[in-house]
């Protein structure tokens, strides 16, 4: 078992931090409508799961397909018929239908990974990148790219996670000294949070998705793509931001960053159960709203104790002898 002076205590408090912003998002999500909340959701969403991508992507390198098999694809099958079976016989939705190639609310995460690892071998070549831009923005204009396999998800995040997948950390760091790209960070997070406040009423929430096709949003003249483009460049920039800042010492959190996948799983639970017994329905001021991110941190810190770690452990050890009943030789 890894112990935390043999993880990268950058990439483990940089997870921990953006898983806690998955939880946090979801969490003020049904409080979105206007106001601080909204702000404060729009400025996550305009990062958090391109940066988690990237960090997916610099991660896959490590990948094998038994690794591929045990960490994605099982707890995907697994938790893809736990959400169906809770959102069914738990909330009562008796409309929900057992699909294993549409992905259930946050498990085209999953899904997306598995579709990122068998292309991202043919995106080895120079330019790579900027043909991946290209097709997440073309792929904005067809009406056809949707939910099913995730594939609208799937085209839209992947430029940043063959990103993370080129990722040179040592790079990337040594470009400019510690202090002024900290500072520089800091004061561009300013900005952009001030700026992201002042048209928060205008900006269109299903933008930060990546799978609304343009018309579905009344996008309708030919150049719809520049939107998309745009909003590829800010969500860049807000990243390399965040990745100056975020602390490369052990911090109490760090220890956290190994626990991720297990929060990313469990929250949904959570979060659907608060929804189905109308526990926002206490939320109705703006400082009683501001509080559900304390919750969201609250949850992510629960689901990443050892307790839920231990839970979770035989899903992510079940090697293919004992999938397969192989005999071992």
């Amino acid at each position: 078992m890894n112990t935390i002076k043999e993880r990268d205590s950058y990439f483990d408090n940089l997870k921990f931090l953006l898983i806690a912003l998955v939880v946090i998002g979801h969490t003020i999500e049904p409080m979105t409508s206007s106001g601080t909340i909204q702000f404060l959701y729009i400025l996550i969403y305009l990062f958090h799961m391109p940066l988690f991508s990237f960090v997916t992507g610099y991660f896959s390198k490590r990948y094998s397909p038994t690794k591929l098999l045990q960490n994605v694809a099982i707890p995907y099958i697994v938790f893809q018929l736990l959400y169906f079976l809770f959102t069914r016989y738990v909330l009562g939705n008796i409309f929900i239908t057992l699909s294993f190639f549409t992905p259930y609310w946050i498990m085209w995460y999953l899904l997306s990974l598995l579709m990122w690892q068998l292309v991202v071998p043919m995106f080895q070549f120079r330019y790579s990148i900027i043909v991946a831009i290209l097709i997440g923005i073309l792929a904005g204009y067809d009406n056809s790219v949707s939910y099913f396999f995730s594939l609208s998800r799937t085209i839209y995040f992947f430029p940043f996670f063959l990103i993370g997948y080129k990722f040179n950390k040592d790079w990337f760091f040594n470009l400019m000294p510690i202090k002024p790209r900290t500072i520089i960070s800091i004061l561009g997070l300013i900005g952009v949070s001030i700026g992201v406040y002042n048209l928060s009423d205008n900006i269109d929430l299903r933008l930060l998705y990546g799978s609304y096709s343009y018309t579905s949003m009344n996008l309708t003249i030919w150049y719809a793509g520049v939107y998309r483009l745009l909003l590829y460049a800010i969500t860049t920039i807000i990243s390399i931001f965040i990745l100056y800042i975020v602390p490369s010492r052990t911090t109490f959190f760090t220890v956290f960053g190994s626990k991720t996948l297990n929060v990313y799983l469990l929250h949904g639970f959570l979060i659907k159960l608060m929804v189905g017994h109308n526990f926002y329905t206490y939320f109705n001021e703006d400082y009683k709203k501001v509080s559900l991110i304390i919750i969201g941190f609250a949850i992510t810190y629960l689901l990443s104790t050892s307790f839920f770690n231990y839970i979770l452990k035989p899903l992510y050890i079940i090697s293919l002898d004992k999938l397969y009943n192989y005999p071992k030789v």
